[in-house]
């Protein structure tokens, strides 16, 4: 067990990373500081100063639109703008300084990376160099849940050095910039969907009619178009884009759908979206919640509820323009008494590290220390193997030369460091400290000094611990280092000898790995043995070079003694049967690390190394000489990146959901999410095998790894519930086993799934973005590509040091963890035996682990009732059934008496009742039956008889009475008018006739209209446009005191009758309400879906799924300004129901929305002749109808 424990330590990619914590802040007055914009040093250096200068105007411009949409709670303050370390300052035109003081520059808020970028729809980390993201729009790399901070936003060259085709194409680049960083810190996620989407489809069904998914104030509108710009596409057969047309100027929210409308100026509440938003990624992942409400909601704004009133020029940001500084390592090595046992190893590890792993030029310093810092050597660069040397031989070369205490002040060797070595040169600072680690070498108030060395100078701070059989190290070495982007490792000493020097040596190779410049120069350990001889006079074993590797191949064995080293020979054998060897002659070049290393014969190369053979198997065979003593060794291999190309530069990231890494575990918090991403040259790497293993250090120092159900598998599916995309090379896993608490250790093997693993060719052109659509194609539950566009990775296996996190407490006394969400929900409709047909695979108990105990399937005919938590508008069928995680699962649902176009949905549930997010939803049309009629003739006829008696008497006493009412009603007309000619004389009559419009919304029957007049928020939430209720007045204003004109009904139907002829059954067979306008540019009666309502919802179906979709282009002129007082075209008028929701009083004047433009006049803006003779009296018009 010993030897497992130590090979997962020891197996170590030098090329893993955790990512950094972002050190963005938000100050009192709500200003955010700690802004890092860091620019890629591949970029081209020429367009420096314009990148600069665009990044600059993008937060001027900015910093108010944020302050705006947020109510003045923040805006930007200070951003810091890193440039690689090797640009300079006449390139930029800006003066570039190094970091001082309390400048971040280790993490990474936002990366500008090279390329022109791509019209098309891949982000970053699927991608190669020079294609960018999403074309050269931003893109916002999210792993995490809803209201949990992003990885980083990632913008191309292309964006600042093609600025006015940025704005010409994606619109203001400021509310861009507003809308990633909502995404990016807030966790908010884009307000549509996507064609073809499982999750997020980019439109949805309701009344019969089709719309685009998306959150706005009002109805957009657009058309649908295919990808090559071509309209006239069916969103429900083909793959459609809804691209926005017109002014839209109804339209002011939101920022994370139609930033590049001019009058969106923030983010739709629940007060004032729509009513129905479909399934828009944000919609689903935040089960409903809106935007502001998730914004603020986060810590931010927890104790920041003030709202400032700031000048323009108040919220313009400071700039700090910095170079990248290059790392300064500096060794703290305890020299207590403790360290005697293990010194010759540790002695040995570090001289290593000075010698051979750091790159030439760096710099480093080594301090020394017990009872007291000494500064053993200061800084200085690597330039030549005799610095290398000299610096190795300042470390004490005998345990004799150590103190004779055990006390152990580490806190006074980072002082000596900071103060005396890196003094006013604290940029790029690296504290690399080798202790016990126990609890005697940090007291409460070293961990704040050391925490307030990270704050305001921003040093990294890792650690290589040592801690004595039966003790723990001190958990503050792990969170400082997580918080300051450094790395922890802690050893087992009970191991051997020569484990522990490779441990050694690998963790410290592993920590410079993190700010390494070039990490391609690191050796990857491809293969790590322990090796026991006794009776057995041989050994073997095999290891695997990929074809990313080759370079500086090393096959080694690690001996206890250099000299007496036992080895007889070695020799190769290949996947093809050559044999290579024996080789007799051991090399001692590598003795002070007591690594033996093959001498090969003069001229001969490395077998296994560059331009020989790479991507094969290799076995290798050892020959001992007799010696029974019991003696171990370990065989290793090591190996470079074949060349410097970063497209072959293979790269696993790892960290988890939690900033901190000591974490309690309780029914309040979410699990713990392991993340990591695998990357071939910055290009995501699909269907890869990825494993995570755990080993838990417990508080007495002992070990155990977890074997059940381990190692677990992490997925890249875009299901939502903690893979958010599948195809971006990002893995996730739930872990929800915790046996007890302690440091949980996890290592991660990477591997090409028996050679499935692809990523997207170098250079390869993905689908095109569709032509002038404004809104980015990329990136919803899932990013393809094409078959033609896969390169193979080939055969690869790596494995990697993952997140350390320390479990403090575990309080679970009941089932807190959920079924995963269903993510392949497939359902039909059995018409014969009136069934739902559902199959899926089930999750587990526990999210994906255990089993499930029953599901919930959900329906509606609202696809948003299925979205929010709860709700009463839509069906529930429970079932019991007992399903393991992974089997796949058919099942009817009995569906009698259910038609017409429903959603469907289905929810696991485990033994404790706990019930997993909804999965995706499938729309299934269930027939409208036919009702049966009457068969018997002679009964049809007497009933016949029968009614028509009934009826003709009805009808005669209708005539009558209708006859009597109109005489009443011309009487009492012709006296009115009299009297109201004689009033007239006196002065102008100012009174308006109060007259209410209602437009009912297409996405509802006629039947329900009258609802939508309860209160206001219910009819602005129908209105085609928002109501206005004090629009400004002008000289044909209800408000100008001038008598409105109207026509008579019977002018109307005189009208309408002249004008349309047999136009009236034009749109007979539409299913949607039938509504009608004069419009004199057009000289008849004009059908809504001729001219705007088919720009709203641009398709129509009805329960017998018959599809009619219209396209428009529409411009300006077609459609005027929203916010006129006068009608342009009255759909429907009701004065009884509505009136107080409007505030309409036949007192004053009245105020009608107005739907059309100025260009078409409808019934009200008639000719002059036709309006001239038309007055109505007050009251008399109380209802238009056609």
């Amino acid at each position: 067990m010993t030897s497992k424990l130590s090979l997962l330590l020891l197996l170590l990619s030098s090329s893993c990373m955790v990512s950094t914590l972002s050190r963005v802040y938000l100050t009192p007055d709500g200003g955010y500081k700690g802004i890092v914009v860091r620019i890629d040093k591949d970029v081209n250096q020429d367009h420096c100063h314009e990148i600069i200068k665009n990044i600059k105007s993008l937060f001027t411009a900015g910093s108010p639109i944020l302050h705006s949409a947020l109510s003045g709670r923040a805006y930007f303050s200070r951003v810091t703008i890193i440039v690689p370390s090797s640009w300079s300052e006449e390139k930029c035109s800006n003066a570039i300084t190094t970091p001082t003081g309390n400048t971040p520059y280790k993490s990474t808020d936002i990366l500008i990376t090279p390329g022109t970028g791509l019209a098309g729809s891949i982000p970053y980390t699927v991608q190669s160099p020079g294609t960018g993201l999403a074309g050269s729009i931003p893109y916002t790399v999210q792993s995490k849940q809803c209201g949990e901070q992003g990885e980083k936003i990632i913008f191309t060259e292309h964006f600042f050095t093609a600025w006015n085709t940025t704005s010409t194409r994606w619109g203001q680049p400021a509310k861009l910039l507003v809308k990633e960083w909502a995404k990016y810190r807030y966790g908010v996620f884009d307000e549509f969907g996507f064609s073809g989407d499982r999750f997020y489809p980019n439109y949805f069904k309701s009344g019969g009619s089709i719309y685009p998914t998306g959150t706005t104030n009002a109805m957009l509108t657009g058309s649908w178009i295919y990808k090559n710009g071509s309209s006239l596409c069916d969103p429900t057969a083909d793959q459609c884009y809804f691209r926005p047309e017109g002014p839209n100027k109804q339209i002011t929210c939101s920022l994370n759908y139609v930033p590049f409308l001019a009058t969106v100026t923030g983010w739709c509440d629940k007060d004032h979206a729509k009513s129905e938003i479909g399934p828009g990624k944000h919609n689903v992942l935040c089960q409903g919640r809106s935007v502001p409400d998730v914004i603020f909601a986060h810590s931010d704004f927890k104790t920041r509820t003030q709202r400032s009133v700031r000048l323009s020029q108040e919220l313009v940001p400071v700039f700090d323009i910095v170079r990248q500084p290059l790392p300064k390592y500096v060794l703290l090595i305890e020299t207590s008494r403790a360290m005697s046992g293990v010194w010759k190893w540790v002695r040995k590890a570090t001289q290593n590290l000075i010698k051979y792993e750091l790159p030439d030029n760096t710099e480093v310093a080594i301090v020394t220390f017990s009872s007291e810092a000494v500064v053993t050597h200061n800084l200085t660069p690597l330039t030549s193997e005799r610095v290398r040397a000299r610096l190795a031989d300042t470390i004490p070369d005998s345990h004799n030369r150590l103190s004779r205490t055990d006390d152990r002040c580490v806190i006074c060797a980072v002082k000596v460091a900071m103060d005396q070595v890196l003094r006013n040169r604290e940029a790029g600072g690296h504290l690399i400290i080798l202790t016990h680690g126990d609890k005697r070498t940090l007291s409460e108030d070293d961990e704040e000094i050391l925490s307030e060395y990270d704050k305001y100078y921003n040093v990294r701070v890792s650690s290589v611990l040592l801690p004595m059989p039966g003790e723990a190290p001190l958990s503050y070495y792990n969170t400082i280092a997580t918080h300051s982007g450094g790395r922890s490792r802690s050893l087992d000493l009970s191991a051997s000898k020569m484990e522990t020097l490779a441990a050694l040596i690998d963790s410290l190779v592993e920590i410079i790995g993190v700010d390494t410049p070039d990490p391609s120069d690191l050796p990857v350990t491809v293969h790590h043995q322990a090796i026991t001889r006794s009776q057995s006079w041989s050994s073997e074993g095999q290891f695997f070079i990929d074809r990313m590797l080759g370079r500086d191949t090393v096959f080694g064995i690690f001996v206890e003694d250099d000299e007496d080293h036992q080895i007889k020979s070695v020799k190769f054998t290949d996947e093809e049967g050559s044999v290579f060897g024996p080789y007799t002659k051991m090399s001692s070049i590598l003795d002070g690390i007591n690594l033996k290393t093959i001498n090969f014969p003069l001229g001969e190369k490395t077998p296994f190394d560059e331009g020989v053979v790479s991507g094969s198997s290799w076995r290798y065979h050892i020959s001992w000489y007799k010696d029974t003593a019991q003696i171990q060794s370990i065989a290793r291999v090591r190996s470079r990146q074949r060349d410097s190309s970063p497209a072959n530069n293979l790269e696993i990231i790892s960290w988890t959901n939690y900033d901190s890494s000591s974490l309690s575990i309780s029914p309040s918090s979410s699990p713990l999410t392991i993340y990591t991403q695998v990357t071939m040259g910055g290009r995501g790497v699909v269907e890869a095998r990825v494993s995570l293993s755990l080993q838990i250090l417990h508080s007495n120092g002992t070990r155990s790894l977890l074997t059940e159900g381990f190692p677990l598998q992490m997925t890249d599916d875009g299901f939502g519930d903690v893979d958010l995309v599948s195809g971006d090379g990002i893995y996730s896993r739930h872990l929800t086993i915790y046996p007890s608490p302690g440091r949980y250790i996890f290592t991660i093997t990477v591997t090409d799934n028996n050679n499935t693993a692809y990523v997207h060719t170098v250079g390869g052109a993905m689908d095109t973005h569709p032509q002038d659509l404004p809104v980015t194609v990329c990136c919803g539950s899932s990013i393809e590509v094409p078959a033609s566009q896969r390169q193979a990775t080939t055969r690869f296996i790596r494995t990697a040091a993952g997140p350390v996190v320390d479990i403090v407490s575990i309080e679970m006394d009941r089932d807190i963890f959920p079924p995963a969400t269903i993510g392949d929900l497939g359902v039909t409709y059995g018409g014969d035996e009136q069934e739902l047909i559902a199959s899926w695979t089930a999750p587990g108990g526990d999210y994906n682990d255990g089993e499930v105990s029953g599901y919930h399937l959900v329906y509606s005919a609202s696809i948003d009732s299925l979205l929010q938590p709860v709700s009463e508008d839509r069906e529930l069928i429970v079932i019991s059934r007992r399903d393991r995680a992974g089997v796949r699962v058919d099942h009817a649902f009995h569906a009698e008496g259910v038609q017409g176009d429903l959603y469907v949905g289905i929810r696991a549930e485990d033994d404790s009742g706990n019930l997993g997010r909804i999965s995706n939803l499938v729309s299934v049309n269930i027939p409208i039956k036919a009702v049966n009629t009457p068969t018997n003739i002679e009964q049809t006829l007497n009933m016949s008889e029968t009614n028509w008696a009934v009826i003709g008497s009805v009808l005669g006493i209708i005539l009558v009475t209708t006859l009597s009412l109109l005489a009443l009603l011309s009487c009492w007309l012709y006296r009115r008018r009299t009297h109201s000619k004689h009033s007239s004389l006196h002065g102008f009559n100012t009174k308006s006739s109060g007259v209410n419009v209602h437009i009912p919304s297409p996405a509802h029957s006629v039947s329900t209209d009258g609802s939508s007049c309860r209160s206001e928020s219910k009819l602005s939430s129908h209105l085609l446009v928002p109501p206005m209720s004090q629009p400004p007045p002008s000289s044909t204003s209800f408000g100008a005191n001038i008598t409105p004109t109207y026509w008579s009904a019977s002018q109307l139907l005189a009208d309408h009758e002249h004008r349309t002829g047999a136009s009236d059954t034009v749109h007979s067979n539409h299913d949607h309400p039938h509504y009608y306008v004069t419009d004199p540019e057009y000289g008849h009666h004009v059908h809504p879906s001729d001219h705007l309502y088919d720009q709203y919802y641009p398709a129509h179906h009805d329960y017998r799924n018959t599809n009619h979709y219209h396209n428009h282009v529409v411009n300006d002129e077609q459609f005027g300004d929203y916010d006129s007082d006068l009608v342009d075209e009255v759909l429907e008028v009701n004065t009884s129901n509505c009136k107080s929701d409007l505030n309409i009083s036949s007192d004053t004047s009245s105020t009608l929305p107005m739907i059309g433009t100025s260009d078409r006049v409808s019934d009200i803006r008639g000719t002059e002749s036709q309006m001239t003779d038309t007055r109505v009296g007050d009251g008399q018009v109380t209802d238009l109808r056609d």
